[in-house]
């Protein structure tokens, strides 16, 4: 997110100053655990940013490719692969669990396809 970007940059946990989202969906975060922060210092964690479009086109993509229907909030991760795939082919084999869709329709990603 957005916020853990800040915070893995700069060092510190900051204050929010705006929630991003999607057709409603929040896809951000109100604040940045200082655990989180430590751990993102501590190991090799990596921060990439995906835009709300290619998240809402993850949907559908995802839909498309394994038949599984996803929320947006999920498809945050599936953006990540579908949109920078030459950042994950070193490591072969990549897990993504993928959970939701539950509370969206059919029609809700092809609105969604609509607006990526």
């Amino acid at each position: 997110c957005n916020l853990l970007d800040r915070a893995m940059a700069s060092g510190r946990t900051p204050t929010p100053t705006h929630i991003y989202s999607a057709d409603g969906h929040d896809l951000g975060t109100r604040a940045v655990a200082q655990a989180a922060l430590d751990c993102s210092a501590e190991l090799d964690v990596r921060s990439l940013l995906v835009s709300d479009r290619a998240t809402l086109a993850a949907v559908g993509e995802f839909l498309d490719d394994e038949r599984v229907m996803v929320e947006p909030l999920c498809a945050v991760a599936l953006a990540a692969l579908y949109t920078r795939p030459e950042l994950f082919r070193q490591h072969g084999s990549v897990v993504v669990v993928v959970c939701g869709g539950s509370l969206c329709s059919l029609d809700d990603v092809v609105a969604w396809r609509r607006r990526a």
